[in-house]
């Protein structure tokens, strides 16, 4: 089982500390219900698409924005919730042009541009990727209050695993935070809650 999937000591610790409260709050919610973050903190980041291009929020201003924290290698929450990402948006249908879906590594090291080019089209051509330098993930990470970290996995590529969190964010148009949805949380239930956002802009 992936040890994204549980709360770490570390994180745990962390979460007692104050550094990760947004985290443990929607990792510990209802799985159908959407966790309200409007307004906590506010997307900022500058990384680089799968594609190579040099982006930031401003990048996407405008637009709602999917984001989602993981890695590659992952051996299923990623893969797995990328796959559901890809099935919100199909069925959206017309609305999903207002939203555009992100995955953000936060394994840098092997996650370079090249490895997501032929990682993401998998999930289809509706969600980019993004990558950096680690520094600049670290940022993002911080700004999303999106807790990772190295954990040594002899059996692994490379021979460690990222240990991190797979909540989703639902990001409004002008950068500022919506809602947050849990791992494990329905495709339908999702598709309900995203539209009835971005249907509604303030």
């Amino acid at each position: 089982m992936d040890k994204s999937m549980k709360l770490s000591t570390s994180i745990f610790a962390a979460a007692l500390l104050g550094l990760s409260t947004l985290w443990t709050t929607v990792e510990a919610t209802d799985r159908e219900s959407p966790v309200p973050v409007r307004s906590v903190i506010e997307a900022r980041f500058t990384l680089v698409d799968h594609h190579g291009n040099a982006v930031t929020e401003q990048t996407y201003r405008g637009k709602w924005l999917l984001v989602f924290f993981g890695y590659t290698s992952c051996p299923d929450v990623c893969p797995t919730t990328l796959y559901d990402m890809a099935l919100t948006l199909k069925a959206l249908g017309a609305d999903a042009d207002r939203l555009q879906a992100l995955f953000v590594s936060v394994d840098p090291e092997r996650d370079t541009v090249d490895v997501l080019a032929k990682y993401i089209p998998a999930f289809g051509p509706s969600i980019t990727g993004l990558t950096g330098q680690p520094e600049h993930v670290e940022q993002a990470a911080r700004a999303f209050r999106a807790h990772y970290e190295k954990v040594v996995s002899p059996g692994m590529p490379g021979g460690y695993s990222m240990d991190h969190q797979s909540t989703l964010y639902l990001i409004r148009p002008d950068g500022g935070f919506e809602t947050a949805f849990p791992h494990g949380m329905t495709v339908e239930r999702m598709v309900e809650a995203i539209r009835r956002h971005i249907t509604h802009d303030p």
